[in-house]
C-alpha cells in the first residue's frame, strides 16, 4: 500500500482531522463544489460551507497533504464558482479538482445540457488569471494538470468523456482487481 487517503465532504474533519491522522491517514479529497453559502447548501442539502473551511484547516495543520479539492461542475447550479475555487490555488498549495458531470441524459434533476465542458472552465480561468502552465501528466492521474502565474498550488481538470480517463481508470482497476463495470460514461 502506498498511502492512506480519504475522500469527504469535511462536515466532521474539523474534530476529527488529528485523530486521523495519528490512526495513518495521510492525505484527504475534500468535496467542495461552491464557495457560496447558499449555493453550496443547495447543492450539498446539508452542512455549512464554514464547516467545511474549518476542516480543511484542521486536516491542513494535522499534516494531511495534499489536500485535494473537488468540484463538480454543473450549468445553472455553480459554473460561476470556477473561477473564485481556482483562485484559492494563489494562496494555498492546494489541488483543485474540476470534474466535468457526466452526460447521463435526465437523471436526478440533471440533463445533458448541464455539462460544462472541460474547455469552457479553461477558458474562464484563463479569462481570469491569464494562461494555465501545464504540469507534467503521469499518464495515470485523470486529471490533467496545470498552474495559475504565480500560484502555489494546481488545478486539475476531469473529463467525463476523455479516453485517457477512461483507460486510467480501466488500468487503475485492473490493478486492483475490480470489476469492470461501468466506472465512466463516454459518449
Amino acid at each position: 500500500m502506498k498511502e492512506i487517503a480519504m475522500t469527504t465532504n469535511a462536515l466532521k474533519l474539523e474534530q476529527l482531522a488529528g485523530p486521523l491522522a495519528k490512526a495513518g491517514l495521510e492525505r484527504v479529497n475534500i468535496s467542495i463544489d461552491s464557495l457560496d453559502a447558499e449555493r453550496f447548501h443547495k447543492i450539498t442539502r446539508l452542512g455549512k460551507i464554514e464547516q467545511v473551511w474549518r476542516g480543511i484547516v484542521a486536516a491542513e495543520h494535522a499534516g494531511l497533504g495534499p489536500i485535494k479539492l473537488n468540484a463538480v461542475i454543473v450549468r445553472g447550479y455553480n459554473e460561476a464558482d470556477i473561477v473564485d475555487l481556482a483562485r484559492l490555488t494563489l494562496e494555498h498549495a492546494w489541488d483543485m479538482r474540476y470534474i466535468e458531470v457526466m452526460p447521463l441524459g435526465s437523471i436526478a434533476e440533471f440533463q445533458t445540457d448541464s455539462v460544462v465542458p472541460v474547455a469552457e472552465m479553461k477558458a474562464r480561468i484563463e479569462t481570469a488569471f491569464g494562461a494555465l502552465q501545464p504540469l507534467e501528466w503521469d499518464g495515470h492521474n485523470p486529471a490533467r494538470s496545470f498552474r495559475l502565474p504565480g500560484g502555489l498550488g494546481s488545478l486539475g481538470f476531469i473529463s467525463s468523456s476523455h479516453r485517457s480517463v477512461l483507460f486510467g481508470v480501466r488500468a487503475h482497476a485492473l490493478e486492483r482487481g475490480w470489476p469492470l463495470t461501468p466506472l465512466l460514461i463516454a459518449r
